[in-house]
């Protein structure tokens, strides 16, 4: 076991040639492409000259679809550094497994880019989701608390196995990129990662507004969107109408509290920026989702010296902004890595010239 765990620590990592593998990942997983970018990123910024402040852009699909840090090099100067650890399905238990690394890596600030959307989305994903260390699963758990635990016992123990083994740790990433070749008869029928369940998203039973605005957005998608986007528009409104406070909302928030208390403990200034829904989307689930939701960045922004800014007080984005009733298309992300910018050079201590 000792000889294992010490030549995954010895060995492993450093010989993973990431970039390779974030391009040999099928583009249709998202998730899995996402993972290998983000160690990407993070060795891309480490070799950055020490006097540039370090920024990561942190957040799930909307964050990687909103932010593009290339746009900005048309500003004269924009002396920042910035790494983008975005992809679908980083919420806030992945936020908190990679604060160890933002901080190793000096970051000077972290933007979260998320809403009500992200913090309460169910928390289902599988393991390989995640990019655990053993601070964040024990925050993890002990948040979650013991009957919780104990009834995701599996879940926890590969979280566990994940933490002791970056090859663990990776092997469905590694695997898409073409190491499961290695361990399969040609024409086998891969298991793969089991399918999230059908009622991941499952609105329950709803109001009369509910459903005209859910038959309404359907039917703009149908008319506006892409052949693609038009699917994906039908899980959203699955997905926005099941937003409700629950367990998993309260978890969530938590690890966000505890995420940005150690941020802040390290010196790592803390922005938080919502990224906007297609207009009418909002009608889709209950008020009280988004007053809880700023009730709760409220309170960090007193507590613990968190920018944020509320998406009313962000650009106006239009419909043809947005490539799906969640994410934002080409003009919308432009506007949003602008603001990006525009909020950090009021932040940070010697904001650049622009």
């Amino acid at each position: 076991m000792l000889l294992v765990l010490a030549l995954d620590r010895l060995a492993f990592e450093p010989l993973v040639p990431w970039r390779r593998v974030a391009a040999d990942v099928p583009h249709e997983d998202v998730a899995a492409r996402g993972i290998a970018r983000d160690q990407v990123e993070l060795a891309r910024i480490r070799s950055a000259p020490p006097a540039l402040p370090r920024v990561f852009v942190v957040g799930a699909s909307r964050a990687e679809a909103g932010f593009h840090a290339e746009w900005l090099r048309g500003l004269r100067d924009p002396a920042l550094a910035f790494a983008r650890l975005a992809h679908a399905g980083m919420l806030a238990p992945q936020v908190r497994s990679v604060v160890g690394e933002l901080v190793s890596a000096r970051a000077a600030a972290v933007v979260w880019v998320a809403s009500e959307v992200e913090l309460f989305h169910p928390l289902t994903q599988p393991a390989w989701f995640s990019a655990p260390s053993p601070s964040a699963l024990v925050d993890y758990a002990s948040t979650s608390g013991p009957a919780r635990v104990v009834e995701e016992r599996e879940r926890f123990y590969r979280l566990a196995l994940a933490c002791a083994l970056h090859s663990y740790r990776y092997r469905r990433v590694l695997g898409l990129a073409g190491l499961d070749r290695l361990r399969e008869f040609p024409g086998a029928r891969r298991l793969g990662t089991p399918p999230l369940p059908p009622d991941l998203y499952d609105p329950g039973e709803l109001s009369p507004a509910v459903r005209e605005a859910r038959e309404r957005l359907l039917a703009e998608a149908s008319e506006r969107l892409a052949p693609g986007a038009r699917v994906a528009a039908m899980v959203q409104v699955d997905q926005l109408s099941s937003l409700a406070p629950g367990d998993d909302a309260r978890i969530s928030m938590a690890l966000t509290r505890r995420s940005v208390e150690l941020l802040r403990g390290a010196g790592v200034r803390v922005v938080w920026i919502e990224p906007p829904l297609y207009p009418g989307a909002q009608a889709l689930y209950d008020e009280a989702v988004r007053s809880e939701f700023r009730a709760f960045l409220g309170s960090l922004h007193r507590d613990d010296g968190v920018v944020f800014v509320p998406r009313e007080r962000g650009p106006h984005y239009e419909a043809a902004d947005f490539s799906d009733l969640t994410h934002l298309g080409r003009s919308g992300a432009r506007k949003l890595t602008r603001q990006v910018y525009e909020v950090l050079r009021a932040t940070l201590p010697r904001p650049p010239e622009a």
